[in-house]
């Protein structure tokens, strides 16, 4: 009969005595096991499972606390507005320019501003329904038009609309540098201050209406002081923009004027523009050469405009005025307003952000509405473009 070896068992000691999951007989490492899965012996001392909890949950936090510390390392890559390409679309991204345009709208608290770099053709930037808490953190550094600002958030790159950029956290909306306004006499403005700001006090010298062969209404100017002249032209967006009593003085030579206004140039000369038309602070009446201005000042507008449907419309029809009525399947954000992309027709309407705010229940465009309202046919770098005449008898349903 074979003889069972008996093998002298180990003595407990600090090593083998179960401590830390050490079987007392082998040496087996046994963990949480009640028994030794090599022996079968009992171990009397494992490791608590609270011990184990305890290791759990610190590497938990540990993970999450270095998680934390990478993401703060991590920044948004700086950008330039003329790199951004549909690939970029939801990136997160920083971009640094200057406000070209600004749209407070206190009704719906919502702030949108566009901004340029020098490249690329702008960028749109919207904080929808959070004006008061960008105020609140903004407060004295909310930007303003030709300020310096700093903005990281998440591309909408779209190619009909160009790119977007949408804040919900003020922290993400920095101002990089106050512009200030300067006072400027006209014959001080040369071509080298294209794309700046001045405040300037001038009289109307000459007006007169134009409309292009491309069906544009202009509005052209000549104004003046004591140190020389300069050319103004609004088109029919800016000067319906303009407060009414002001449209009627601004048309009579000998009218002054305290405006601000952005330096552009045409043919390597110097000429302004109001800027922001529709804000009121922007242009202040000092003297008015008409007289009072009348109680009722009828709108150039014909009484009889035919009704047209939008997708009836042609490029026969540019300069052209209709009471055009259409269903809009899309609303795209411009630098300057919205874009309505209608059923039916490649035609679409634009609408500045000042007669955006002056049309009522206009968000019910966004869910597929119809819009109504006496409206031209120009001809834009786009296409063909149906303009508002009468921002007043617009209807949304």
């Amino acid at each position: 009969m074979n003889q069972i070896s008996k093998e002298k068992p180990k003595e407990n000691s600090k090593e083998n005595n179960g401590d830390g999951g050490i079987c007392p007989i082998c040496g087996y490492f046994v963990g949480l096991a009640p028994t030794c899965t090599r022996c079968g012996a009992r171990v009397e001392k494992r490791i608590a499972i609270t011990v184990a909890r305890r290791i759990a949950i610190f590497g938990s936090i540990l993970g999450l606390i270095l998680l934390w510390y990478a993401a703060i390392l991590k920044e948004p890559e700086a950008i330039k507005i003329g790199d951004i390409s549909a690939t970029m679309n939801n990136a997160l991204v920083e971009v640094e320019g200057r406000v070209t345009s600004i749209n407070i709208n206190e009704e719906k608290n919502s702030l949108k501003l566009s901004i340029s770099d020098g490249t690329g053709d702008g960028l749109n930037v919207n904080a929808i329904n959070k004006l008061n808490k960008f105020r609140e953190a903004l407060g004295e550094d909310i930007p303003a038009i030709k300020d310096t600002v700093r903005v990281v958030g998440a591309l909408n790159v779209s190619q009909s609309w160009g790119s977007s950029m949408f804040l919900s956290l003020p922290s993400r909306l920095k101002l990089v540098e106050k512009y200030t306004i300067k006072d400027r006499n006209i014959g001080d403005i040369t071509s080298n201050d294209e794309g700046d700001l001045y405040r300037i006090t001038v009289a109307v010298k000459e007006y007169e209406k134009l409309t292009t062969n491309s069906g544009y209404v202009l509005n052209k100017f000549v104004l003046g002081d004591n140190t020389g002249d300069i050319e103004m032209v609004l088109f029919s967006t800016d000067f319906e923009s303009l407060a009414k009593e002001v449209r009627y003085v601004i048309t009579k030579p000998g009218s002054r004027f305290r405006m601000l206004v952005d330096v552009s140039t045409y043919r390597d000369e110097p000429q302004v523009k109001i800027s922001d038309p529709s804000n009121p602070d922007n242009i202040e009446i000092l003297s008015s050469a008409g007289g009072k201005m009348p109680e009722d000042i009828p709108e150039d507008i014909p009484e009889d405009l035919k009704e047209r449907e939008a997708s009836k419309l042609s490029s026969a029809d540019i300069g052209n005025a209709y009471k055009v009525s259409a269903r809009v399947k899309e609303v795209g954000l411009g630098g300057e307003g919205v874009y309505l992309t209608l059923d039916g027709t490649d035609i679409q309407i634009f609408i500045s952000y000042s007669q955006q705010e002056k049309i009522n229940n206009f968000d019910k465009l966004n869910d597929g509405g119809e819009i109504q309202a006496p409206m031209k046919l120009v001809s834009s770098d786009y296409g063909p473009e149906l303009r508002l005449t009468d921002v007043n008898s617009a209807v949304v349903k």
